[in-house]
């Protein structure tokens, strides 16, 4: 059964709101100026699908200021709701404590969407979220729309059962990195749902897991990825999965 929305895309789409700015490669959105949530129109793709809708949330509290945004594609209503719950949260935590003269985490707040893929019945979005402070306040995480069934779940990429495979070949392959902290790796890896919240895919057809900084290492080590090759991956995914796969590795997505 096909999606019923129009997201077939000549390219992935990048979408970043960063600084006031919101910067579109591949369409030409107009950047807002507006305080407090605002919408951009819709741009028409070459072959005349529509391209998402960038749904900006910016504004200041005292020295507090945050630009938060998400893509929402017509007919994919739950993925519109779970990167607007997430953006919405995010902001809420950011300004949680803040006064007139105090940003309990930061001076400024952003988070900023990229589409991994979206085209077909599959759509693809890592949000970024990043706070001015000292150290690395960046942290990343992906979601992954299944137009089938109207679901999103990014672990929904890999077939029943294959969570613990997966976090078997991720742990192989930390196995002696530096920084890498044993026992928070085998947690993250026990709570996939928390543990296990930016994956997606490579043109290769790899499977790429990212950890933030300061979760399975030590802080100095930074963020930590892991690439597990297409050979490997392959009988852990889902129908859903082979779908990603094959979108990614047909667009401009992937990396």
């Amino acid at each position: 059964m096909k999606a019923n929305f129009p997201v077939k895309l000549l390219a992935a789409v990048a979408l970043t709101a960063a600084c006031g700015a919101v910067t579109t490669p591949a369409y030409a959105y107009a950047p807002t100026t507006s305080h407090s949530p605002v919408t951009s129109g819709r741009a028409v793709t070459s072959d005349g699908a529509d391209a998402p809708r960038l749904v900006v949330d910016r504004g200041r509290r005292g020295p507090c200021r945050w630009s938060v945004a998400y893509p929402e594609y017509r007919g994919a209503d739950a993925l519109t709701a779970a990167l607007r719950k997430d953006t919405r949260a995010r902001r809420d935590a950011f300004l949680k404590g803040a006064t007139a003269r105090f940003c309990p985490e930061g001076d400024r707040l952003t988070v900023s969407p990229t589409t991994l893929a979206a085209s077909g019945d599959v759509v693809g979005v890592r949000l970024t979220t990043r706070v001015e402070a000292a150290g690395d306040g960046t942290t990343t995480r992906t979601y992954w729309y299944d137009g089938r069934t109207h679901r999103v779940g990014t672990l929904r990429l890999l077939r029943p059962g294959a969570v613990a495979e997966l976090g078997t070949l991720v742990k192989r392959k930390l196995t002696g990195r530096q920084g890498i902290e044993a026992a928070r790796l085998d947690a993250a890896l026990r709570s996939p749902a928390t543990g296990l919240t930016d994956v997606a895919f490579t043109r290769s057809g790899a499977l790429r897991v990212h950890f933030d900084r300061d979760t399975v290492a030590v802080p100095p080590a930074g963020a930590i990825e892991v690439t597990i090759g297409a050979a490997d991956v392959t009988p852990l995914l889902s129908d859903f999965g082979r779908r990603a796969r094959h979108r990614t590795t047909t667009s401009a997505g992937g990396r």
